[in-house]
């Protein structure tokens, strides 16, 4: 079974603002309302150790790992929760220059395996609202920084 979250949305901000405000991971907390503390250094293999606000206020502690890296433009990580083939998660985030300072953001997770229908049921739309409370913060952040 196979199943994604995503969200996308278009920033008035360069692609190069917006790039540097997703990767500098220790400002989260100023803006990302979902993923509210991230630790990592953004090597392939490397840690994502994230406090991620599924229901707030309460916060869940995970740990993933960079499963792919562009600069400039992609940035991934994901988990097995279990064995592989109960729950493997990945999650993309891509930017996409638009041009004249545009930006688009576009992130999602693929969950597959046969927990995954429980995951939806349990916790879909929790992922689907902090997906868009980061594009949502992602956007006012690098549009309020552009117009600076």
């Amino acid at each position: 079974m196979s199943y994604a979250i995503s969200s996308t949305i278009d920033i008035d901000a360069p692609i190069e603002q917006v790039w540097a405000t997703l990767t500098d991971v220790e400002r989260y907390p100023e803006w990302n309302p979902f993923t509210v503390v991230v630790k990592t250094t953004l090597e392939l293999g490397s840690p994502v150790d994230m406090m991620v606000a599924l229901r707030p206020p309460k916060q869940r502690h995970q740990v993933e790992y960079v499963t792919s890296y562009v600069e400039g433009t992609r940035v991934s990580w994901g988990v097995a929760v279990g064995p592989r083939w109960f729950i493997d998660a990945n999650r993309v985030q891509e930017l996409t220059d638009l041009g004249e300072g545009r930006t688009r953001y576009f992130t999602e997770d693929t969950f597959t395996g046969i927990g995954v229908g429980l995951m939806r049921l349990l916790l879909g739309a929790a992922i689907q609202r902090g997906f868009d409370g980061v594009a949502q913060g992602l956007k006012q952040r690098c549009e309020v920084s552009a117009r600076a």
